[in-house]
């Protein structure tokens, strides 16, 4: 009887530190395992971040930010190139609409003689060689724009004045046909397009072929 009460009395009894004990520190008590000062300071040891483990946070931010920096460039890039595009269009359909609206008489007219192509010549207008591609005419600044009836001068805004143009007439040879072609390029800045080109041909009622 005195054997299972003392048994019974060890067991209930709660766990306590001897600091002379051999073996792991502070392992007394019923088989718990008790962390001590060994412990606490193997833990402070290990804690925060190695350098290896920054270099590699520091490569992955790099990317990232690169990546950010690339995105909003092209975004910007993108923004700035459809601006362009529309004015440029918009130049090149307004000098084409002009010039083919004086009629192939007038064309035709200019084709034979040159100097009777009124001045000043803001459109940039010059006579292409029969035969021949072109590509060489010289470019006009886009300033203002001089029309007949009724006389006036309208000056472009200051976003048009970045771009110039020209207006090329070409004679189709044997046939009663003349070819516009307009071409707009930006002059300052960055415009990936580069230029547009718009063309038409225009002839008489009575065509024969």
């Amino acid at each position: 009887m005195n054997f299972f009460k003392e048994n019974r009395t060890s067991l209930l009894q709660s766990p306590s530190w001897d600091a002379n004990s051999p073996g792991t520190p502070g392992m007394v008590g019923c088989g718990e395992f008790l962390c001590g000062s060994h412990c606490l300071k193997k833990s402070i040891k290990h804690s925060g971040f190695s350098f290896f483990e920054l270099l590699i946070s520091l490569v992955v931010l790099a990317s990232a930010v690169g990546f950010l920096f690339s995105l909003f460039s092209s975004s910007t890039q993108g923004t700035l190139d459809s601006f362009h595009e529309t004015i440029a269009y918009t130049l090149a359909g307004e000098s084409l609409e002009l010039v083919t609206g004086l009629g192939y008489e007038t064309l035709a007219a200019w084709c034979a003689d040159p100097s009777s192509i009124p001045s000043p010549n803001d459109l940039g207008i010059s006579i292409r060689p029969p035969g021949t591609t072109g590509g060489n005419e010289p470019f006009q600044s886009v300033e203002k724009v001089s029309l007949d009836n009724p006389p006036e001068v309208i000056a472009y805004p200051d976003e048009y004045k970045l771009f110039e143009r020209r207006v090329a007439i070409q004679k189709i040879p044997n046939k009663a046909l003349v070819y516009v072609e307009t071409t707009v390029r930006v002059k300052t800045g960055l415009w990936r397009k580069g230029q547009v080109t718009l063309g038409r041909l225009i002839g008489t009622e009575y065509l024969k072929w």
